[in-house]
């Protein structure tokens, strides 16, 4: 079948998905917009598709799909609660919501329906059903639109490949959580790094049952220029169907600004030892910034370390370079930080009384008073700050340093 346009094509993808209801054909032959765009709205307005954030409760994914108008009645979820139950899923992961929904559509297929996913992308996706006597002519015809859909099963492998039991992968998962634990700890070591306490009040572990579920490991650089800032990356490994996430921060950590920070009564200081930090993530995409490494088996384990390490020994460095003297931090603290959701335009308030401390306890007390006089008399702050807050603080600074209250 050969069309004129790629609207008459996606009509006839509706025609097949929803032959009962014409409005789906006809909001694409009305539409102005893309028809494949068309298409979803036509289908979602007429109950028969759904969408599936990446990260959707499992439960929410089988509410929605049960209450879908083109959801196969005689569907059995009797499988559901192993599956569910499963303690190596993560259902932030996106390999996770997907593997469910490749289980879903593979009982769809044992009583002759298939789930469409009409949408795959980094955000989600869009479903529907469709009786598998139509499946090879609507992949034919969405192949001529241009945009052929996936049907939603267990891959091959996993169908060829005996599932191990869940207590062999939850065995397997601990041991590969183990390796990577010693090999990017070495590795940390040989780069001057050393083990550290968390310098947070995140605990260092967690479990969901007696099963490990996250680790996060903590090194430290030694002291440079700035005395009692400590730069420091945190490793935090998650684990997930199977397969292990690492994510990396970079830190700047100060003992004497986290305690002005818990003596100060304010809203949005930390309250921790943070002057500031960055997701290793942000150096890539910093509209992506958590984004991780991967591993699944033992044969990844250089690959991913190695990558962490490209992260510590590139970016992170130039990183902390950029802010190994109390000259750069009193530029930076007059600036917008751009990781600043709340506002990267006006100076981060709480970077900036870190800064202030740290300037005190370095011997620059007039540049640590000339920078808050500078910052109260702007006129505006980054939410929730205030020329009160600012003066407050101030006050306390004046109190417990005599030599900071000279240059006020």
């Amino acid at each position: 079948m050969e069309f004129d346009d790629g609207r008459q094509a996606w009509v006839a993808v509706a025609r097949c998905i929803a032959p009962t209801r014409t409005v789906v054909a006809q909001a694409i032959l009305s539409g102005e917009d893309d028809p494949y765009d068309d298409l979803r709205s036509g289908l979602d307005d007429a109950g028969m598709s759904v969408y599936v954030d990446w990260r959707s409760n499992p439960d929410d994914i089988r509410s929605d799909l049960s209450e879908m108008g083109t959801f196969p009645a005689a569907f059995s979820w009797d499988w559901y609660a192993d599956f569910v139950g499963d303690t190596t899923l993560d259902w932030d992961a996106t390999n996770d919501t997907m593997s469910l929904l490749e289980e879903i559509g593979e009982h769809c297929l044992e009583i002759g329906f298939a789930l469409i996913s009409l949408e795959l992308d980094a955000d989600g996706y869009d479903l529907t059903t469709i009786d598998c006597a139509r499946l090879e002519e609507l992949l034919d015809l969405t192949t001529q639109a241009g945009r052929p859909f996936r049907v939603l099963r267990r891959p091959a492998s996993a169908k060829s490949t005996p599932k191990p039991t869940r207590q062999a992968r939850a065995t397997g998962a601990a041991r590969l959580m183990d390796l990577l634990r010693d090999s990017l700890t070495e590795s940390m070591l040989q780069a001057g790094y050393s083990v550290s306490a968390p310098l947070d009040d995140e605990p260092g572990e967690s479990f969901k049952g007696q099963q490990l579920r996250s680790r996060r490991l903590w090194f430290s650089a030694p002291e440079g220029e700035i005395v009692g800032m400590t730069p420091a990356i945190v490793a935090w490994i998650h684990r997930g169907s199977g397969q292990l996430a690492i994510r990396g921060t970079a830190w700047l950590a100060s003992s004497a600004a986290g305690d002005m920070a818990r003596s100060v009564s304010q809203q949005g200081l930390r309250g921790d030892d943070e002057v500031e930090s960055v997701s290793f993530g942000y150096f890539d995409n910093r509209h992506d910034p958590g984004r991780a490494l991967y591993l699944s088996t033992e044969t990844d384990l250089d690959w991913c370390v190695g990558n962490f390490m490209n992260y510590v020994r590139g970016p992170v460095d130039l990183w902390q370079s950029a802010r190994d003297s109390m000259d750069k931090l009193f530029a930076l603290a007059r600036t917008g930080n751009p990781r600043d959701a709340r506002d990267p335009v006006n100076p981060d308030w709480t970077r900036l009384r870190a800064v202030a401390v740290l300037g005190i306890e370095n011997g620059r007390s007039q540049a640590s008073a000339e920078l808050l006089q500078w910052y109260s008399k702007r006129p505006r702050f980054a939410p929730p700050d205030s020329a009160e807050r600012v003066a407050a603080f101030d006050a306390v600074l004046a109190q417990r340093y005599p030599d900071y209250a000279r240059y006020r």
